[in-house]
């Protein structure tokens, strides 16, 4: 069978670490696949070192853009009917749209992941009617949804966007075999590590974490992984605060794994999210788990059992959250062991790539 995938970033991202970690299981089965990707970077190199045939269609860009996508949905119509795949699936919101009218267009089967859909709470109310109108229309032409979260399809439903028959909800998932190198970072039992990784951006919103500093005690430090367009600002709020000593910017990391086990507790302050990769990281190693309550973060996080939600933008609440696991150790033991054992049962990459080749198996 051949396999087709299409998505418009190559940062790196939890759609490009879904991505990534589905194709590399995919071609273990003997499935022949490619990607098609709007921009070179990093989930463009990874491809290509499991020797993944990529392809960069430069027209295939994250804003709309009416020339630009007229050219996308041209050669990517032209790219789909020279590969020839019996399945085209389709990663991201831009790539979502682009990719359904060509492979509509090229006479191709076509299944779409939501990675979080573009009408989700948290967006502005003229996005949010803009996506659902689009979206309907779309979905007359998609013959599967994979919605990442129970959330996602839900919110489909509400909106009527799509009829629960062509939708099913397949979880993220994350590799129980991967082994992570030796973290280089030196523990100071002293200290309570607090982790959150995320790339810099508007939605994620680490700037509530770090005012969450001002209400917790100096034994508390902050590690953040990842980079992004707001890193610089966020920077320069620490600076500002003068918490230099208590944040730390590990920048982006190949082995995210190993630098979990060096925290203590971790945290995600987004603002909207689907079903987050970085969540299910921490869960596997073992970590308890503080987060906005947002998307489908609740099916991760059960509030009060392997970690804490709390509301966008709340660093007061936050910083309770924190302060009370960083206060209680074995209460941080008991919530990290619920957070490995909902991981085991529900978020391992064999689960999530067995649902996905059922739906594959629809159209063989």
């Amino acid at each position: 069978m051949k396999v087709l995938y299409c998505i418009t970033r190559s940062d790196w991202g939890g759609a490009q670490a879904h991505l990534y970690g589905l194709v590399s299981e995919e071609i273990k089965k003997g499935i022949h696949c490619e990607v098609i990707v709007g921009e070179k970077g990093t989930l463009y190199d990874r491809l290509q070192a499991l020797g993944i045939k990529v392809h960069h269609l430069s027209a295939l860009v994250h804003a709309i853009s009416p020339l630009q996508d007229f050219k996308a949905i041209t050669s990517l119509c032209r790219m789909i009917k020279k590969i020839n795949p019996e399945v085209v699936h389709l990663h991201s919101t831009k790539a979502g749209w682009i990719g359904r009218i060509s492979s509509f267009l090229a006479g191709k089967k076509t299944i779409f992941t939501v990675h979080g859909w573009c009408f989700t709470e948290g967006l502005s109310r003229k996005r949010r009617m803009v996506g659902i109108i689009i979206e309907k229309l779309l979905a007359n032409i998609t013959d599967r949804i994979i919605c990442v979260s129970d959330y996602d399809k839900n919110l489909a439903l509400k909106y009527q966007v799509a009829d629960s028959s062509k939708m099913i909800t397949i979880y993220n998932g994350v590799d129980v075999q991967k082994k992570s190198l030796e973290s280089s970072l030196i523990r100071d039992t002293s200290r309570v590590n607090v982790m959150m990784v995320a790339r810099f951006s508007e939605p994620k919103d680490q700037e509530t974490l770090i005012r969450a500093l001002q209400y917790l005690d100096e034994h508390i430090h902050m590690y953040f992984v990842g980079d992004g367009p707001k890193l610089a600002s966020v920077k320069k709020m620490v600076q500002k605060m003068n918490v230099e000593n208590r944040v730390y910017f590990l920048g982006q990391q190949d082995d995210v794994q190993s630098l979990l086990y060096f925290a203590d507790i971790f945290v995600l302050s987004s603002k909207y999210e689907a079903l987050p990769i970085s969540i299910i990281e921490a869960m596997k190693v073992g970590l308890p788990v503080i987060a906005t309550n947002v998307g489908g973060v609740k099916e991760l996080v059960i509030h009060g059992s392997n970690g804490f939600l709390f509301a966008v933008q709340d660093a007061e609440d936050l910083a309770v959250r924190i302060a009370q696991l960083a206060e209680d150790i074995e209460l941080r033991k008991r919530m990290g062991l619920k957070s490995k054992h909902c991981f085991q049962a529900n978020f391992t990459l064999d689960k999530c790539i067995e649902e996905t080749n059922k739906v594959y198996q629809e159209f063989a």
